[in-house]
């Protein structure tokens, strides 16, 4: 048995006990939740916030905020 037929028997393994792969989410669904509510509140202005204020706000990136908006809209639809 090769060392490629081992891990991929191991992964499999893992799968079928509930093991969750890849790196944790930056944001979880309440924080999601939180952003979409602030790029739907207006300034005192009037003007809506940008992708980036609500990033700086939460401490991420705009391109996490924008990706992880699309992902749970499409879940929520």
């Amino acid at each position: 048995m090769r060392v490629r037929d081992r891990v991929r028997f191991g992964l499999e393994a893992a799968k079928a006990k509930g093991t969750k792969f890849g790196r944790k989410r930056k944001l979880g669904d309440k924080q999601i939740e939180r952003a979409v509510k602030l790029l739907e509140t207006p300034h005192k202005d009037g003007s809506l916030p940008t992708y980036e204020e609500v990033a700086e706000v939460l401490g991420v990136n705009k391109s996490t905020i924008s990706r992880r908006i699309a992902e749970y809209k499409e879940r929520s639809a």
